[in-house]
């Protein structure tokens, strides 16, 4: 949902409801029952939920959330000058305005890399100006901004960044 002012159309009597991220497979019980709840509400609106109405009646597992490669740094690819890489330890499904990267080894390390003054420097310059300070970055150029490579760096530059990181 991109504005949550649309969110107030669909309300329940519970004040405790959370999104999930079910699989694709059969349900049961009480989530069972949430989703025919949810299922019945959709079908009373005709005004509203056109597409989730498609999917409930196209796909068996509408109520799944595609699984997607949800990384564990995200960042905004429209930017200011306050560009934040932001650790997603949990990986957290995020809005499609965010990229995700996945990083395996010296997590800390590379977060704190990218959130340094010079990363953001040169993201900048790889980014496209939109107007009033605001910048947008295409993932092909993403990829092509040099960072710098952890692996050439001594124990103490490492230990520091790892110590930076987790901060």
């Amino acid at each position: 949902i991109k504005d949550v002012a649309n969110i107030k159309k669909f309300q329940f009597s519970n004040e405790q409801h959370y999104l999930l991220k079910l699989p694709r497979q059969r349900v049961s019980g009480c989530v069972k029952e949430r989703l025919e709840v949810i299922k019945e509400k959709v079908g009373e609106d005709s005004a509203h939920y056109k597409s989730l109405r498609k999917r409930i009646n196209n796909d068996k597992y509408w109520f799944s959330i595609p699984g997607s490669a949800n990384g564990n740094i995200i960042f905004n690819y429209y930017m200011r000058n306050n560009i934040h890489f932001i650790l997603n330890q949990k990986r957290h499904l995020v809005s499609d305005n965010f990229y995700n990267i996945y990083i395996e080894k010296n997590v800390y390390q590379n977060i704190c890399i990218l959130n340094s003054m010079i990363t953001k420097f040169t993201l900048l310059s790889y980014g496209k100006s939109q107007g009033d300070g605001l910048f947008k970055i295409q993932l092909s150029q993403f990829k092509k901004v040099p960072v710098i490579d952890i692996c050439k760096l001594n124990k103490r530059a490492k230990d520091k960044l790892d110590l930076l990181g987790r901060e």
